[in-house]
């Protein structure tokens, strides 16, 4: 995930004392490393110490500044050409340059490749999700979705496993870009088809009808009396679909749409603007407590893995509750858990360092329960043709509150007990 490269990379030590230190401008002339968990981060190799830390969580936030770019490039590349062409593109620019970080001669270089590679993963990310959804009938919707999440902090926990063993920053960031270039030869090779519910949504049947009788002869199935009709159908719920949304001039192309159409009825525009309230106000916590993981009392690496153990359990239990009670409920509660750990999480001191972690943990899975149920929710509310703009748009104004969150830790300078300050043993 976006997040975990560069926060291990960097490493959560700074160093030992300084040698000469300016304490109220916070410069540095030497600094001396510990080297005990790390053989080389970019703290070390580019001194990100002092008056030069800041630049350490400029590296982090470029990911993010990437990720609300890139927002808003892929999810009208995939609803205008397909689900596996926003993938394949994605996969091969995120491969690339995370070999280019993994040999930036000088720092500059390594943000500005950690920001294209942030850039990618809306591409990878909005556009799978939204492909496995297509896929997937209502009734499944919910769990599918959820097993699909799981994936997440399952790569949490084998990248803290990898970062453990890895303990120079230029194999571990070598070793974030592999994966990604062999799952590139998947959508090389087509080895799975485009959706059939986005050909369909533009009126493709054919096609759509090739890849499904496929489907159909590779899990021996075969293809009911209705089919037909269901097909005719879901040409026919494709158009009332478009209708929702304004018509265009005749001088654009039906099936071109964009995200003002997400505001263009009262409708659309209501769901639009709550939906973006809510992924604002969710995303912040999640990946908040992920990156800074590693500032929990105790071993970071550890602290890394059980953050996304816990987000294992968060994404069973969201499924359970989304078949159970809706989406609306699960994802209020599960917020206000979030909300409430995460105020309780600074307070323990005295030798009690670890209950704060246990409280930032429960946070942890609040959060994440309400963030991949948020997922869930988004996918089904918008029509087919701007599914994914809707859902990318999300994405976008969520990451403007990730953007400024690697910052918090420098608030520490202005206030001690502000959260991030106070998780340090």
């Amino acid at each position: 995930m976006a997040y975990t490269s560069t926060d291990l990379l960097s490493g959560r030590d700074n160093g030992t004392l300084p040698f000469d230190t300016t304490i109220k401008g916070r410069t540095c002339m030497k600094w001396g490393y510990d080297r005990s968990h790390h053989q080389s981060t970019t703290v070390t190799e580019w001194n990100l110490v002092c008056d030069r830390k800041w630049l350490r969580e400029l590296a982090q936030s470029a990911v993010y500044a990437g990720m609300t770019v890139g927002s808003g490039i892929y999810g009208t590349i995939s609803d205008r050409y397909g689900r596996l062409p926003s993938i394949a593109s994605a996969l091969f620019i995120q491969s690339v340059f995370c070999f280019l970080s993994a040999v930036s001669p000088h720092l500059a270089m390594f943000i500005f490749c950690q920001f294209v590679v942030g850039c990618t993963y809306p591409g990878v990310l909005v556009a799978s999700y939204t492909y496995v959804i297509e896929w997937t009938g209502p009734s499944k919707r919910a769990i599918i979705g959820n097993m699909l999440a799981l994936t997440f902090p399952l790569g949490h926990m084998i990248f803290a496993i990898v970062a453990y063993f890895l303990r120079h920053w230029r194999l571990l960031q070598i070793a974030v870009g592999i994966p990604q270039a062999v799952l590139l030869a998947v959508f090389v090779f087509r080895l799975i088809p485009e959706s059939p519910r986005w050909l369909l949504s533009l009126g493709h049947v054919n096609e759509a009808d090739i890849i499904i009788r496929e489907a159909v002869r590779t899990n021996q199935k075969t293809l009911p009396s209705s089919y037909f009709a269901y097909t005719r159908l879901s040409s026919h719920n494709s158009m009332k679909e478009k209708a929702e949304i304004p018509k265009k001039s005749s001088k654009s192309q039906s099936n071109h749409y964009n995200y003002t159409d997400l505001f263009k009825t009262p409708k659309l525009c209501q769901t639009t603007l709550i939906i973006l309230y809510l992924c604002f106000s969710i995303v912040l916590p999640y990946f908040g407590l992920s990156v800074f993981s590693t500032s929990f009392a105790g071993n970071r690496y550890v602290n890394f893995f059980l953050s996304g153990l816990v987000e294992v359990l968060a994404i069973l239990l969201s499924s359970y509750a989304l078949h159970r009670w809706g989406r609306p409920r699960p994802i209020g509660v599960c917020s206000i858990v979030c909300g409430v750990f995460c105020f309780l999480s600074p307070f323990p001191k005295n030798g009690l360092q670890h209950l704060g972690t246990a409280f930032a943990l429960i946070a942890k899975v609040g959060a994440a329960a309400a963030f991949w149920s948020s997922f869930v929710h988004v996918a089904e509310l918008y029509p087919t043709v701007v599914g994914n703009s809707g859902f990318s748009l999300c994405v976008l104004v969520s990451r403007t509150s990730t953007i400024l969150m690697p910052f918090m830790r420098l608030l520490s300078d202005v206030w001690q007990p502000l959260p991030t300050s106070s998780w340090d043993p």
